[in-house]
């Protein structure tokens, strides 16, 4: 594996896990933007548009990190600098690509099933107060249910997943540096 090709994994890989870290941000946004409806017409529109640059620059530099490591690792140099020009991995990409949204897909499953847990007691005792979206709860219920089940569905389709993301790779036309036991594989 090149310098290139490595920093490619490594970035893709941070692409997914800055993407799931900043979907609790994202929905606490949204939930706080809905709480505002009610409320006053600046307040809505500060938040409204705070909520829309905010998603805007999630998926911008998740759109980069995933699918534009190039413009990143030419802009940093990060291929550079290296004293050898291969590391010796005898992985391909897509297989080092494949367990990283396994482990991603198991650490969210982990990560997310207390926090329904922690939730599920307190959606119950509140559910007299009225319907489900009076319950202070119900919006984060929903939230880290839809988590576990993106989880759930990473460490189903783990490939399906890596070949989404090598399709758009080629289809981009982005060049990696691949070792000759690897051309194959591509």
């Amino acid at each position: 594996m090149y310098p290139r090709s490595f920093w490619k994994v490594l970035l893709k890989i941070s692409g997914l896990l800055f993407f799931i870290d900043s979907l609790p941000v994202m929905m606490h946004t949204l939930s706080t933007m809905y709480q505002a409806l009610s409320g006053e017409d600046n307040k809505m529109i500060t938040l409204s548009v705070y909520a829309i640059i905010l998603s805007a620059l999630v998926f911008g530099i998740t759109y980069l990190l995933i699918f534009q490591s190039d413009i990143i690792i030419n802009k940093l140099r990060l291929h550079e600098g290296f004293e050898e020009d291969i590391f010796k991995i005898n992985m391909h990409r897509s297989t080092i690509l494949t367990i990283a949204v396994i482990v991603l897909g198991g650490w969210i499953f982990i990560d997310t099933l207390p926090h329904i847990c922690q939730r599920i007691t307190p959606y119950f005792e509140k559910k007299p107060l009225g319907g489900d979206y009076e319950n202070p709860y119900f919006p984060w219920l929903v939230f880290y249910s839809a988590k576990l089940f993106v989880g759930i569905l990473m460490l189903i389709y783990s490939r399906d997943i890596v070949n989404f993301i090598e399709a758009k790779r080629k289809r981009s036309g982005s060049k990696l540096l691949i070792e000759p036991s690897d051309k194959e594989e591509s």
